[in-house]
């Protein structure tokens, strides 16, 4: 009996009431098939592990594209934003130079109201 619990599997589907059971595990079927089509395993396995480093490798480069793409939209934005702002030669230190006339003047104009509060 013990035998032939070994070899149903792998013999006959099992009917049984409301239940069907595969007549082999996904494994033992697929050895038989293989066995069957005559396969050779290592040249199908060869090949897809080929295909799934080359597939890899795909979607690496695409990966890569996407964030070329992504770094070109930004030095277009970031170009259109200068070319926007019209800048002239030397206008940076013309800025400095107003910023801080302006710090000046608001300290003066701050000394003043201090000036005028502190006499009323």
């Amino acid at each position: 009996m013990a035998v032939l619990k070994q070899l149903g599997p792998y013999l006959s589907t099992v009917h049984a009431q409301n239940e069907t059971l595969a007549a082999f595990d996904g494994p033992a079927r697929l050895a038989l098939l293989d066995a069957f089509a005559g396969s050779q395993l290592a040249v199908v396995h060869d090949a897809f592990e080929a295909w799934k480093g080359i597939r890899a490798r795909i979607e690496e480069l695409e990966h890569e594209e996407q964030d070329r793409l992504r770094l070109v939209d930004l030095w277009t934005y970031q170009k259109r934003e200068i070319d926007d702002a019209k800048l002239q030669p030397g206008e940076d230190e013309r800025l400095e130079n107003e910023k801080r006339v302006l710090a000046n003047a608001e300290k003066i104009y701050n000394a003043a109201n201090e000036r005028l509060r502190s006499a009323v």
